[in-house]
């Protein structure tokens, strides 16, 4: 009942909030407090030009003051099945992603590997930044703000408040999750644990999750 009720919230705020922006562009957000920083430095998969810039000031908005974006990002065109299987030999990719993959085509298939690699370059490139802060963030070009600018940072800040210490990342959106077997604290309204968490577009990262990851 807990997860029925934050995915209606959730979806009602988002859908009010798009329609808003749809409406009256960035002026939509022009009566909001200013956003408290969040002192995260972001990361900014920017695979379609057109989008950066949206992308960018959507993640200003919510906080976050230091953004960068990769220099490039693969198409996926370059990585064929040779590229894949030699992956697979080097222990980078998952051979049941290639033999699991049935109802995947092979572009969507380098698409899906591209877009890992991509990630990866950022996580590794991040660590080198992580300790200016315990978090980094990496944002892909088709992240949507769904609440105004102060009330997405303040729930940022409070749910590090709210996580554990060993906590390894915050997701910051719904996807594809079994969201009823989520487990929710009353003591922790800002943060949930996750079934499994299946998208990429908005994570943070702690520095054992980032080097847990690579």
């Amino acid at each position: 009942s807990c997860a029925r009720q934050d995915v209606i919230d959730f979806y009602r705020e988002a859908v009010e909030n798009v329609h808003r922006f749809d409406s009256y562009g960035w002026s939509a957000w022009a009566w909001d407090a200013k956003p408290q920083t969040l002192g995260i430095t972001a990361f900014v998969l920017c695979h379609v030009t057109e989008r950066c810039a949206a992308a960018e000031l959507m993640i200003r908005a919510a906080g976050f003051d230091s953004i960068q974006f990769a220099d490039t990002t693969r198409d996926g065109s370059e990585i064929d099945v040779h590229a894949m299987a030699a992956l697979v030999s080097a222990g980078e990719l998952s051979p049941h992603f290639i033999s699991g993959s049935k109802v995947m085509s092979l572009e969507q298939r380098r698409k899906y590997v591209a877009q890992a690699l991509d990630h990866r370059d950022f996580l590794r490139a991040a660590l080198s930044t992580s300790d200016k802060h315990p978090w980094i963030a990496i944002f892909e070009d088709d992240i949507i703000l769904t609440t105004r600018p102060s009330l997405a940072s303040s729930r940022i800040q409070q749910a590090l408040l709210q996580l554990p210490q060993h906590a390894d990342t915050l997701h910051l959106e719904y996807c594809n999750d079994e969201c009823s077997q989520a487990l929710y604290n009353k003591q922790c309204d800002s943060v949930v644990s996750a079934h499994g968490p299946y998208c990429s577009a908005g994570i943070l990262y702690s520095q054992q999750g980032l080097k847990k990851v690579l």
